[in-house]
């Protein structure tokens, strides 16, 4: 079973490239040549029963979007097709032989979910996403196959023989009947909308892994994630956090039976960010990094503090006032305040001097550029008691209700919170 038949070893076209496939990897089906050879081949006898040839030439004629994740291959026509690609590493060799981090399991996350709706836009389901059919590029990869296109650090998508062209997009498409797939079906189903099972196919292998991680090694978020993955819920608020939206996200994938963006395993997650802690203590896009402060207050004509307005002593602030600033409301009483009204819009906040704000700001602003710093672009007023004066921006809980969001998006924002975790050490500042 494990072997490779002679018509294969001695195929002209591994002759010629000088390819010795020693082993299958799916018997009958799937070779691999000899590990140490570099570089190192996978070939697949393609079932012409089925819509794969068709799919990857769709596919690969698309190579250069950047959305794609199939992987970058060659059909050989003549005779029985076969394709030829770059033997990678497979996703779950990649977690326990790497170990990566939690930053680079997101970067896979967001390729994953960024190329099954790359795939949804050309109206093709996979039907059988899981750890087997994913595959990452390495250095090594990229170094032994130059001039294949693959990017090093990339995560792709194969093995597209149970795979499906469709007439209807997401949210238009009727119940199929499910091939046979390496993921049970839940409660033993047999027909689903393809591309929601696609989409439930991809909560289970981002749950598989991250269980893996969270097992494996105490990372800064792991009792977070943990408490995410089993759904349970510390009552914190994100409404720290604020978001500047990607626009390169793609067309959103609506009314395609994400029940609530990832389905069954990902969906108690989905439901509890409003609530959760998961982010409210591992990144630095936060209004506030204290929670003191003066406060500066507002008082109504009864001498009680008006806790949603904003003082006077702002109001008529003269730096506030050269900027043209109207401060409306506080969103934070006697320490942050917004002009929500005006475009465009700001955030004000009084810093509290007995803090390190002040100094942790500084260091943050200074090294703005890095493509790891995800602090708010803001700058100190300094003369007399200091302000931070800083764009008014999209929080995360009202992007997670937006109806465009997409599940490449979601993932991007963990992907930058985990970016986040990463710089923390070395400014050597905890939340």
């Amino acid at each position: 079973m494990g072997g490779v038949p002679e018509r294969l070893l001695h195929h002209p076209e591994m002759q010629r490239r000088g390819i010795k496939l020693v082993a299958a990897l799916n018997p009958g089906v799937v070779f691999c040549s000899i590990p140490t050879e570099n570089p190192q081949f996978v070939v697949k006898v393609l079932d012409l029963g089925t819509e794969e040839l068709p799919i990857y030439e769709r596919l690969l004629r698309q190579a250069n979007s950047p959305r794609n994740h199939t992987i970058p291959c060659e059909i050989y026509r003549e005779g029985h097709p076969l394709l030829i690609m770059p033997y990678l590493m497979p996703l779950d060799v990649l977690i326990s032989r790497d170990c990566p981090s939690l930053r680079r399991l997101f970067r896979a996350f967001q390729d994953l979910a960024e190329g099954v709706e790359f795939l949804h836009q050309q109206h093709i389901a996979h039907l059988d996403i899981c750890h087997n059919n994913i595959v990452t590029a390495l250095g090594e990869h990229v170094s032994a196959h130059p001039d294949s296109g693959l990017v090093s650090g990339r995560t792709y998508i194969i093995d597209f023989n149970t795979s499906r062209q469709l007439a209807l997009g997401p949210g238009l498409q009727h119940a199929i009947t499910l091939p046979p797939t390496q993921l049970p079906p839940p409660n033993s189903l047999k027909h689903f909308d393809p591309y929601s099972w696609d989409m439930y196919c991809l909560g289970q292998v981002y749950e598989r892994a991250l269980r893996f991680i969270l097992l494996r090694d105490s990372l800064s978020a792991d009792s977070i994630l943990r408490g995410w993955l089993a759904g349970v819920s510390n009552g914190s608020s994100v409404t720290s956090v604020a978001v500047t939206p990607r626009v390169d996200v793609g067309r959103p994938l609506r009314r395609e039976g994400l029940a609530s963006l990832l389905l069954t395993k990902l969906k108690p997650g989905y439901n509890l960010l409003a609530s959760s802690n998961l982010f409210s203590t591992s990144t630095s896009l936060f209004w506030s990094m204290s929670s003191g402060g003066p406060p500066w207050f507002a008082y109504d004509p009864d001498g009680e503090i008006w806790f949603g307005g904003v003082p006077d002593r702002l109001l008529r602030h003269p730096e506030i006032l050269r900027r043209g600033i109207k401060l409306t409301d506080a969103l934070k009483p006697g320490i942050v305040f917004r002009a929500g009204l005006d475009d465009p819009a700001f955030v004000v906040k009084v810093i509290d001097t007995d803090t390190e704000e002040i100094q942790i700001y500084d260091r943050l602003l200074s090294g703005i550029r890095s493509p790891l710093n995800h602090t708010v672009p803001a700058e100190i007023y300094r003369d007399g008691h200091p302000l931070l004066i800083m764009p008014y921006l999209c929080n995360l809980t009202r992007l997670l209700l937006d109806e465009d969001r997409t599940p490449a998006r979601l993932i991007d924002i963990f992907y930058q919170l985990a970016e986040v975790c990463s710089l923390m050490p070395d400014i050597s500042t905890r939340r």
